[in-house]
């Protein structure tokens, strides 16, 4: 299973699932003798290695019941929450260039405060650090004056903070 996180994510493990559900159907209906100890295991190899850090982290690795439950552990994992949804929409009004620069960097500082705990930081970085980091990421990609852009383009990486952009 490839579980890169893109706007196909959803359509491949719905694909994945539906393979794996029919294998093991087919092949528990041929050997009356494969338990769902068997059933839990071929999930769990089917879905790599990411897929154990993804029951890893759901606390389920060791799940040996219900091949079910593992399933339920990948889709609440694929399945974005309706905060993530409504985080994207925000993105994308705030993206369309009608906000002045201090409206944007007040809503861009909102959706950040709201990403910052699902962001998988380094513990060597803090939260001040996370939160300038992705206020400057979120100014350059939303930048839509080009003189503007190339400008912080020609920024070394050191120099090309938020507060530089503002």
């Amino acid at each position: 299973m490839d579980w890169a996180i893109d706007a196909r994510l959803p359509q491949r493990y719905k694909e994945w699932r539906r393979e794996v559900r029919d294998e093991l159907r087919l092949s528990m209906a041929e050997d009356s003798d494969k338990t769902e100890l068997w059933a839990c295991t071929y999930v769990v190899v089917c879905s790599g290695e990411q897929g154990e850090d993804i029951l890893q982290q759901a606390g389920m690795l060791g799940e040996t019941n219900d091949h079910k439950k593992i399933f339920k552990a990948f889709d609440n994992y694929v399945t974005p929450s309706s905060h993530y949804i409504e985080d994207c929409i925000d993105y994308f009004y705030m993206k369309q260039g009608d906000l002045s620069i201090s409206e944007f960097q007040s809503k861009a500082e909102k959706l950040i405060e709201r990403i910052i705990p699902s962001y998988k930081a380094s513990s060597t970085i803090t939260h001040a650090d996370v939160k300038q980091l992705l206020l400057r990421n979120l100014l350059l990609v939303g930048l839509s004056h080009r003189d503007m852009l190339r400008e912080c383009q020609r920024l070394k990486n050191s120099d090309c903070t938020s507060a530089k952009i503002l």
